[in-house]
């Protein structure tokens, strides 16, 4: 029995610093060797909100900077399939359509609207008084256009279109 719980501990010290390293094959401190198999669950959480920021950015910047923290695994192969998309290579053909438009609010603040259509992803990038960037995806709308992400909102018929933050229309422009 005694023996028994001295070689578990004596697997569980040599599996622990071999397993927080990566090591798929550890000694088990009798001379015989194990494999081991080691869930790294924070890791995969970490690579996982990685992952997801890296692919809202959609750089080869964002990419390559995922990979260099994340080089294996899941997440890192899908990385690598998006970071060849996004440097022009390989998957299906996606043309990127992009329409930058300027329009004057009320008393002449500015808001710069870009309108992106990437086949399946359409979505607007706007800033208003030279405030942050903000992206909101396509909307449907029942006559004109809308981009919402929930709470921010683009709504337009025309050359005019209304800002609308949190259900509150913020300002209504015309395109110059």
């Amino acid at each position: 029995m005694i023996l028994s719980a001295l070689l578990a501990v004596n697997v569980a010290l040599a599996v622990l610093p071999a397993a927080r390293a990566g090591a798929a094959n550890v000694e088990a401190g009798n001379g015989s060797r194990m494999a081991v198999r080691v869930a790294q669950a924070g890791n995969d959480a970490e690579a996982k909100s990685a992952f997801e920021a890296a692919k809202e950015l959609g750089t080869v910047e964002a990419w390559d900077a995922f990979l260099s923290n994340y080089s294996t695994g899941f997440y890192a192969d899908l990385a690598r399939a998006y970071l060849k998309k996004a440097a022009g290579g390989g998957g299906a053909a996606t043309e990127k359509n992009e329409n930058r438009v300027a329009f004057s609010c009320n008393e002449g603040i500015p808001l710069i609207v870009t309108f992106v259509d990437e086949g399946n992803d359409a979505y607007a990038l706007y800033s208003h008084d030279s405030g942050p960037t903000i992206r909101v995806p396509s909307a449907r709308s029942g006559s004109g256009f809308a981009y919402s992400d929930g709470y921010h909102e683009l709504r337009g018929k025309g050359p005019e279109i209304s800002l609308i933050e949190g259900g509150n229309t913020v300002d209504t422009c015309t395109q110059d």
